[in-house]
């Protein structure tokens, strides 16, 4: 019995501090996101102002693709009704009407749901912002009322979850569907365009061309198109079937150089040359076809070599060390200089020397 009215005083403890915890938490909630978009302030207005297009941006047709809207009332503005109703049970059923609307300022929309509250209400408020006032800035708030009733206070510590994030998802949405409208003020002063209204059409395939920022008459898309074939026949494999008009004239320039060095070659050494280095590739033909003097340079360096060997007394092929150290680091010169680190050292060599 002891233990029944301990457990019976500690219930009535909790009861008394959730009844105090709940008066003191706010009776009303307010969210606010906002979004900016660079569409004209007609376009953005007309958006939120026409529950048409309510399933183009609104987070509950991803909730439920099966959903059912029906849209009733007015066409759009004070009036227009729209009501859906899910099998899913985070949806529900519920409704949207537009209860206010001030051309391009705002628009006030009543909602009605399953969950708890009262006075629900959104609101749409549009603002010129940017640079001159070229973008407009859509701000989107949720008013929701609780009163006394405990249990919905202690919803409202959810509603920034629940309501706020399909606020801010609703946003990027309605953004990135306003970025697909073409970004044209229809209703200015001067445009011939009346009775415009939201309707349903069937799907159409669309070709979306960029003219860049050309003038948009004929004469100009004419020289535009003109401009781009001559570019494209100018450009390397812009013609099917070739190379291009560049590498044409790269192949050119290395059949005019090939045939230089056959005349040349034909033509034999220069005059008055006959004992230079330079002249030696024209004379005779060696093993290597290229550079025939460059094997007898080689041979000559050998036979000199081994005369030397013997007069100093040893056989001939044999080199002495500090000799071979020497032949080691020309070769290391030899190598860099025909590398490109060291030409001016390789340019110093003799003819006999040189790989």
């Amino acid at each position: 019995m002891t233990r029944l009215i301990e457990f019976l005083i500690a219930l009535g403890i909790v009861a008394v501090l959730a009844l105090v915890v709940g008066l003191v938490l706010p009776s009303h909630r307010h969210i606010s996101e906002s979004v900016e978009t660079n569409r004209k302030m007609t376009i953005a207005y007309d958006t939120v102002n026409n529950l048409r297009r309510f399933k183009d941006w609104n987070p509950l047709a991803l909730r439920d693709p099966r959903i059912q809207l029906n849209v009733t009332g007015a066409e759009s503005g004070v009036g227009a009704r729209l009501d859906y109703a899910s099998n899913e049970a985070h949806v529900g059923k519920g409704s949207w009407e537009i209860v206010e609307s001030i051309p391009n300022e705002k628009v006030v929309i009543k909602v009605e749901d399953e969950r708890r509250g009262n006075d629900k209400t959104m609101q749409f408020l549009l603002e010129p912002t940017g640079k001159n006032n070229r973008n407009v800035k859509i701000t989107q708030t949720y008013d929701v009322d609780y009163g006394w009733n405990l249990l919905g206070r202690y919803a409202g510590l959810y509603v920034s979850r629940h309501v706020g994030d399909d606020v801010k998802l609703g946003l990027s949405r309605m953004a990135n569907m306003l970025a697909t409208v073409p970004n044209f003020d229809y209703r200015a002063e001067g445009v011939p365009l009346t009775g415009l209204k939201v309707v349903d059409v069937p799907a159409l395939d669309l070709l979306v061309v960029n003219a860049g920022n050309i003038d948009r008459n004929n004469d100009a898309i004419k020289q535009s198109i003109k401009n781009n074939q001559e570019w494209i026949k100018r450009t390397p494999g812009g013609q099917p079937g070739s190379r291009g008009r560049r590498s044409g004239a790269h192949r050119h320039h290395r059949l005019r150089r090939r045939e230089v060095r056959v005349r040349r070659r034909r033509a034999g050494p220069p005059q008055g040359s006959a004992g230079s280095a330079g002249s030696a590739r024209w004379r005779g033909q060696g093993s290597a076809g290229r550079h025939p003097g460059r094997e007898r340079r080689r041979a000559a360096g050998r036979r000199r070599r081994a005369a030397e060997g013997q007069r100093a007394g040893r056989r001939p092929g044999r080199v002495h060390p500090h000799r071979a150290a020497s032949r080691r680091v020309r070769l290391v010169h030899r190598l860099h200089g025909r590398a490109g680190r060291g030409p001016q050292r390789a340019a110093c060599l003799g003819a006999d020397q040189r790989l």
